[in-house]
């Protein structure tokens, strides 16, 4: 072979092509210098093969908008032909405030939906065992999946995507379905239904079962915003407060007004509410809605109505987020808009002040009810939100006031919440795990996080070894593999979350990662002989290896450094 066509071949081993670093290959010897990453990942320093870069031949710009034209000329056929055999007489038209799933993308649903049997499994599945740690969607126990797909095309769709564990494949299918049926709704159609903004909330709710769709948390959040904003759902009542579309909509269609809303309609909203605090306090990418009167108000209603035995739960969840809002704005530690611009009160007094509406809150949480520890799972990350305010560098010293003993006490109360958390967390039964709403695993990936700070956080007064021996963190790690682990074992458990099969070998490299950046932070544990290169292209490599997002767009060394 000529120089010239070898030297058009890839020339790094594939461990070091993954891991997107330079490969300086031993003269003569086959084995990159940096061989003993290989050997640590127990991969074998193999040459790529050749043409292993080059670009698989696409479509042209020409036949792939000849499809898209294709596509949506299809679809606007059969919307007018559907509209233009409807009556718009003003009982059809109230009875019908949507346009209907265009026969397209209804017999595209058709291909991946499971057959009627397997529906009522999964259906009763969902609302048995998932349904109630998300009171903010209820499904009465006497409608059948049949009746809810008639009723509610959208929130079918996504419970059978939700709740189907029996084959990943087919749950991938109907994850793409239900974002198809997003884009031909809102875009297509200009759907603003309850049933779009409930499946939008079953979506989120256990978002981590899309988890190879890409992250798209933040839009599909939005999206729900703009619908409670559309349909006036986050207003107490439409008969002194009309917003001009749902007004033109009315005059248009000949629809009279509903002025008061359902408790259904409240409890999307405050699902809302729920959701959005708990995004803003674990991945802080967008603003919590405030908890107004409004919210207060619907909290009422629901709990005197008491329709169901969730509804008390709603109301607690709620209510427990009001603190999200408080904490955000009086602790707020955004490098663009300094903590002492916001208050001038010290530190400590501003903490104490929230701690005891916190404890307040924490003593309306019994024993006795079912929901007792993921209240207190809750009531847990809102206490490490609130003290892990001293783990930032960037607040001055004055702000902590005269007491030099300020910050270590906030950084205890930290350390204790923290431990506090862990204890309820693993004290679930293994099989929750697996029908548990995405928050909790938001929570618990924020509380793992914040001990890795608290164990590596330099202070004078700081002590490390302390830590350590209230929360041991590589055993923590093992733990939650165990229990992994113990689901994925589990017989009739054809497949879980691929969020379970992900975590082993992800949290074993983590734990790898902290180990030696504890070691090396207190000067121990690192070979001479590798020198810097060892410590500092190693960690790097480790943070690639890993690759884990977290909830939103931010991964895990933006909470680690950040």
């Amino acid at each position: 072979m000529s120089d010239v066509s070898r030297a058009r071949e890839p020339k790094a081993c594939r461990s070091c092509a993954n891991a997107k670093v330079r490969c300086e290959q031993e003269d003569g010897g086959g084995i990159c210098k940096r061989g003993w990453r290989c050997r640590r990942l127990n991969k074998s320093c193999v040459v790529q093969n050749p043409g292993a870069h080059k670009r698989q031949k696409q479509k042209s710009d020409v036949a792939r908008l000849e499809q898209k034209l294709d596509s949506m000329t299809a679809l606007l056929a059969a919307s007018q032909r559907l509209s233009g055999s409807i009556d718009v007489s003003p009982g059809q038209v109230q009875a019908q405030p949507v346009l209907p799933v265009s026969p397209a993308v209804s017999s595209i649903i058709e291909e991946v939906l499971p057959i009627e049997d397997e529906a009522e499994l999964l259906f009763d599945m969902f609302r048995r065992y998932m349904a109630p740690q998300f009171p903010f969607v209820v499904i009465p126990f006497d409608m059948t999946a049949v009746a809810l797909r008639q009723k509610k095309p959208f929130l079918h769709l996504v419970i059978m995507m939700v709740s189907f564990q029996g084959e990943a494949s087919r749950q991938l299918a109907l994850g793409i379905k239900v974002k198809e049926y997003i884009s031909n709704a809102i875009i297509m159609r200009s759907e603003k239904s309850l049933d779009l903004l409930q499946g939008l909330l079953v979506a989120v709710a256990w978002y981590h079962f899309q988890i190879k769709l890409g992250n798209q948390l933040t839009n599909i959040v939005y999206l729900m915003l703009a619908l409670v904003t559309d349909m006036s759902l986050n207003i107490s009542s439409r008969k002194h407060s009309v917003s001009p579309h749902l007004y033109l909509e009315a005059v248009t269609k000949m629809r009279p007004l509903q002025t008061d809303h359902t408790l259904e309609e409240r409890r999307a909203f405050l699902g809302c509410f729920y959701i959005t605090a708990i995004v803003s306090m674990c991945s802080k990418d967008i603003d919590p809605l405030r908890y107004t009167d409004y919210t207060k108000e619907c909290c009422r209603v629901i709990a005197e109505a008491g329709e169901y035995p969730t509804d008390q739960y709603l109301v607690s969840l709620v209510q427990m987020h009001n603190m999200t809002d408080r904490i955000n704005r009086m602790l707020s530690c955004d490098e663009s808009e300094p903590l002492g611009a916001i208050l001038s009160a010290p530190l400590g007094m501003c903490i104490q002040l929230l701690e005891k509406e916190l404890e307040a809150i924490k003593t309306t949480i019994l024993p006795e009810t079912p929901e007792n520890t993921s209240l207190l799972i809750h009531h847990h990350t809102l206490s490490i939100w609130l003290h892990e305010v001293a783990l930032h560098p960037h607040i001055p010293p004055s702000r902590y006031g005269t007491y030099t003993t300020t910050r270590l006490h906030i950084l205890f109360s930290c350390l204790t919440s923290t431990s506090a958390f862990f204890q309820d967390f693993l004290s679930l039964p293994d099989a929750t795990y697996i029908t548990m709403p995405y928050f909790f695993t938001a929570h618990f990936l924020h509380a793992f996080l914040i001990l890795s700070k608290l164990l590596l956080f330099q202070h004078p007064a700081w002590d490390r070894q302390y830590v350590a021996s209230v929360l041991d963190l590589p055993s923590i790690i093992e733990t939650i593999i165990a229990k992994a682990d113990a689901n994925i074992q589990r017989p009739g458990i054809h497949h879980v979350p691929e969020i379970f099969r992900l975590l082993a070998p992800r949290l074993r490299v983590f734990k790898e990662f902290h180990v030696l950046w504890k070691a090396q932070s207190e000067g121990e544990g690192v070979d001479q002989g590798e020198g810097d290169a060892l410590t500092n292209e190693r960690l790097q490599e480790m943070i690639e290896d890993l690759a884990l997002q977290f909830p939103g767009d931010a991964s895990w060394q933006d909470f680690m450094f950040g």
